[in-house]
Parts: structure tokens; C-alpha cells; sequence
């Protein structure tokens, strides 16, 4: 089967986990930290370079395994299985929170008199196709479809710009630091899917993913956060 670069990989990575990072924990992480919710993304990213170096560590000691016969080897079939189980659960659920926040999007946004089963059908359809095609044809239409995200994205960023008011994001801690302690799950979440993806692709890379890329790519991911979240704030004052 075709391998992919770890380029392509990061592009995949970008669109799903940066769904994640960019749409979905955005309410929740407001919800849960207020005005603190950007300096919760701040502290995670200061503490990511340990987990991004475990994740380096195992990657550079799977030497290209599948990750089934890399967990049959370490921790015995039962337990592989059950593990397998578990990260299998994790994916379809992954999927599931993206179709739902797609379809809401998309029938808030443009298709509001479109019944949901349509698009939820034309969606998963499109979605087993690629998936039936294999692993190097999503990565190309990643590598097409990411620069229009990157630049719509940054198109709306600036026509919002007038409407917001930075000065918002202050003063921060005003209640402590107890609602930093209930953001931090929400984002790391982001680097718990960065993980399983990476560690899920890594035999299908054409070379071994190293410490500064994936820090590279948490970097990116914690940008995607942090970008809305402060316009968010900066707008709507969550306090």
C-alpha cells in the first residue's frame, strides 16, 4: 500500500484535530474557564513538550510496526485487544462529534431548509468513498482543501476585526486558578487525538515523524484554539 509523508499526515491531522481544536472545545473551554479560557491554552502548550516527547519516544520505538503487532508484543494479546477496542471507540466517536458539529454548521450556515438526513447521507457517502480509496487519497484532497480553510478562515478573522475589543481579555485569575483546572481537560483533549492519529499513521509514513515536527504541529493546533478563543472573548466578553 502507498505510504504518505509526514507532511501529509500533519495536513489530515489539521483538518480533523483542528476541527477539534478550532470549533468544537472553543463553547465548552469558555463555558468551563471564562475570560482564562486563553491562558489555559497557553499553559498547555508550555506543558506539551513532555507529552509530545513520550509520544516521540514510542513512535521512534515502534520502528514502523502496525500498532496491533507493536501492543501484541508489549502487553500480550488480551490486553492488545482490549486496548484495540478502546482506541477503535475513541475513533468513532471522534468521527461522530465532527459529522454532528458539520451538520449543524451546515444548516445554520447555508442549508437551513435542507433535511438533515440528505446531508448526514451525502456526507457519509463522500466520507466511506475516501476512505474506500485509501489513506493517500485523503491526504491529497487534505493537501487541496486546506489552503481554502486556512484562507477563509483568516478572511473572516479579519472582517471581525472591527468589532473587537481586545482589552477584554483582562485582567485574568480573578477567581482564582480553579477555572484554569476545569479548561485544561478540553484542551488537551487535542493532543490526546494528536497522539492516536499519530500513533495510528505511523507505519504509513514514509519516514519517522521527529520531536520538532510534532512540536511544530502542537504548535499549530494550539494556535487554532487560541485564535478564536481570544476573538470570542474579545467580542463577546464570556464574564
Amino acid at each position: 500500500m502507498p505510504k504518505i509523508t509526514p507532511i501529509q499526515s500533519y495536513m489530515i491531522i489539521m483538518l480533523s484535530v483542528g476541527l477539534m481544536n478550532h470549533v468544537i472545545i472553543i463553547p465548552l473551554l469558555l463555558e468551563a474557564s471564562k475570560r482564562d479560557a486563553w491562558l489555559v491554552v497557553l499553559l498547555v502548550f508550555v506543558a506539551s513538550p513532555v507529552w509530545i516527547g513520550c509520544l516521540n519516544y514510542i513512535i521512534q520505538n515502534m520502528n514502523n510496526q502496525h500498532m496491533k503487532k507493536w501492543l501484541d508484543q508489549h502487553f500480550g494479546k488480551f490486553l492488545s485487544a482490549i486496548l484495540v477496542i478502546i482506541y477503535s471507540l475513541l475513533l468513532w466517536l471522534m468521527g461522530f462529534i465532527s459529522l454532528k458539529d458539520t451538520l449543524t454548521w451546515t444548516i445554520a450556515s447555508y442549508l437551513p431548509q435542507t433535511p438533515i438526513l440528505v446531508l448526514a447521507g451525502t456526507t457519509l457517502v463522500a466520507s466511506f468513498f475516501a476512505a474506500f480509496q485509501g489513506l493517500r487519497t485523503i491526504a491529497i484532497v487534505s493537501g487541496i482543501l486546506l489552503p481554502f480553510v486556512v484562507i477563509l478562515g483568516h478572511l473572516v478573522a479579519l472582517a471581525n476585526f472591527q468589532f473587537k475589543d481586545y482589552t477584554l481579555l483582562f485582567p485574568l485569575l480573578e477567581n482564582g486558578t480553579a477555572p484554569l483546572w476545569k479548561g485544561i481537560p478540553y484542551v488537551a483533549g487535542g493532543l490526546l487525538e494528536l497522539s492516536l492519529l499519530m500513533l495510528l499513521l505511523q507505519h504509513k509514513l514514509t519516514k519517522k515523524p521527529r520531536f520538532k515536527s510534532l512540536m511544530l504541529m502542537c504548535f499549530i493546533l494550539s494556535g487554532l484554539t487560541l485564535g478564536p478563543l481570544m476573538e470570542s472573548i474579545a467580542i463577546f466578553d464570556p464574564d
